[in-house]
């Protein structure tokens, strides 16, 4: 029995002494926790970032990710998004024809290289993103020059109005590289860029922006590791890295903050929410978010899709209210896709709820009944899981005769079929890459637009409207404008806005200042240790 106490009295103070030198080491030495400004650790999907190349990339994931390494020309107000404020250039100044844009850049500013950024760096960098012709191009298509005026100047020629081109100049991909740097490693600003440049790959290994962070690893579907940039020209970043887990569901992200295993949580649906931990605060902000029904004009085996009134039928058989209420906190709709807080959209009542009109409407078409399958990305977008929602929407469409054989599929399988025109209906999202309607007007709107061409929308006058939206500079003719599109694009009812939910996050009571970001889902650079 003596030597039995003798025992534990030895191994109690092995613990004692242990816990003291860890309680000393985690003050002295790097420690991830919440509360310190070593590791700041967020949890969110970042399974539609495939790559770190600006120029390659559209996803919702990189609104995040590239504010952390690299900056634009200019940003837009935190609490008041359609207003620009300046980042990379200090001051700027058009045109009265609206074609040409002068931007006169900071001289402080630094690459993570060491490199000092100048006007030389912003046409690399325009220059690359057009001619690459990848995801993010299309923004850029207009342009017809962008000159090194000098060291510090801009200039940016367009080959058509466009009174909203300061506000586009805000869109992440637009981030400026180091153009010396990027030109070693494979780089090319040329019209052959699309072949010619080789630079994705070093790009996903190493980040050259001028952004508070540069890429310190990258485990594919694990995680992203950022350190603080030395040569950062704004203030200090709070924090010495930023980790992004890749982590896919909001109840597996909840876990992981109520252990303390991360910090943040992106991606929480309202019901994730109500059971948060305790030491668990929510964030629940209106976003300028967008969850989407595209029907396919030219549907593989239902040509009925083509009909206009069969359209209209289905945005009037949808629940709408019980969606919001049941799945997104009673968020609100618009009557297009142009997001309630954009120009023109609170003046166009939205489609109600009738499933006697649509019935009507369907009568109308000659379509007695449909049946077809459809496949939808399996994840949960703005806290809205999508199977539920295809749950409810199939109920729904049943009412009007409308048989869905529901296919769920892994995000890149069905990102993959909706671009190449595969399926007769699914959901989409989209978030705000600049603040102006002519983001959506462009996108959604217009026969070519990016969304709507997946869809073969026909939108009657959409390309005339939205040529005008551009070409008008007051602001109350540009909301008219903006009004009339929006309207016409709500009869077309080829993509229909479900929802515009709220950004939910979740994070730990250690830290102060986690507010939901318009541009870049969650700002960074306002969040401290308690």
């Amino acid at each position: 029995m003596q030597r039995r106490r003798r025992t534990a009295g030895c191994i109690a103070l092995l613990l004692s002494v242990a816990l003291a030198v860890a309680g000393c080491s985690a003050g002295a030495n790097e420690k991830s926790s919440a509360g310190n400004t070593k590791d700041l650790r967020i949890a969110m999907a970042l399974g539609d970032a495939s790559g770190l190349d600006p120029a390659r990339q559209l996803a919702d994931a990189q609104q995040l990710i590239i504010p952390l390494w690299g900056d634009t020309l200019v940003d837009v107000d935190q609490k008041n998004p359609t207003k620009i404020v300046p980042a990379l250039a200090e001051s700027w100044e058009s045109s009265d024809d609206a074609k040409s844009f002068t931007f006169k850049l900071r001289k402080d500013v630094k690459f993570s290289t060491g490199a000092p950024m100048t006007a030389k760096d912003v046409k690399y960098s325009l220059d690359r993103v057009k001619y690459i012709a990848g995801p993010p191009s299309f923004k850029l298509s207009d342009v017809t020059a962008v000159t090194a005026v000098d060291d510090y100047t801009v200039k940016i020629d367009i080959a058509n109005p466009d009174s909203s081109f300061v506000a586009r100049m805000a869109t992440q991909y637009f981030a400026v590289l180091d153009s010396a740097d990027l030109a070693k490693n494979g780089g090319s600003d040329q019209p052959d860029a699309a072949t010619a440049d080789k630079a994705s790959e070093y790009l996903d290994a190493k980040t050259i922006g001028t952004g508070p962070y540069m890429l310190k690893s990258w485990d594919r579907n694990q995680q992203m590791v950022f350190e603080k940039n030395p040569n950062y020209w704004g203030s200090k970043p709070v924090y010495d890295q930023i980790t992004l887990k890749d982590v896919r569901t909001a109840a597996t992200q909840s876990q992981l903050i109520a252990k303390g295993d991360v910090d943040i949580a992106m991606d929480i649906d309202p019901d994730t929410a109500k059971s948060a931990a305790s030491g668990v605060k929510t964030v629940s902000e209106q976003s300028y978010n967008l969850i989407y029904l595209a029907l396919n004009n030219v549907a593989p085996g239902v040509p009925e899709l083509a009909n206009p009134k069969v359209r209209q039928a289905i945005q009037k058989a949808i629940d709408y209210d019980g969606i919001s209420k049941g799945l997104a906190e009673g968020a609100p709709r618009p009557a297009a896709m142009v997001p309630l807080g954009f120009q023109g959209s609170k003046d166009v009542k939205p489609t109600a709820y009738n499933v006697e009109d649509a019935k009507k409407l369907m009568a109308e078409a000659g379509v007695t009944s449909l049946a077809f399958d459809v496949k939808y990305a399996n994840v949960t977008w703005y806290g809205v899981p999508q199977k539920t929602l295809w749950e409810k929407l199939a109920a729904d469409l049943s009412k009007i005769g409308i048989t869905v054989t529901l296919q769920p599929v892994e995000y890149d399988a069905w990102v993959t079929a909706f671009r190449n025109h595969e399926i007769p209906m699914t959901t989409g999202l989209w978030a705000p890459d600049y603040f102006d309607s002519s983001g959506y007007l462009d996108v959604f709107g217009r026969q070519q637009g990016l969304v709507a061409a997946r869809v073969s929308a026909a939108i009657p006058g959409g390309e005339e409207l939205y040529q005008e939206y551009l070409a008008t500079v007051d602001s109350d003719k540009r909301k008219g404008v903006a009004a009339d599109q929006i309207e016409v694009m709500k009869d077309d009812a080829s993509i229909v806005p479900i929802v515009q939910p709220n950004k939910i996050i979740l994070y730990s009571d250690t830290l102060t200042g986690v507010s939901y970001s318009p541009n870049k889902q969650v700002t960074i650079a306002s969040i401290k240790p308690a």
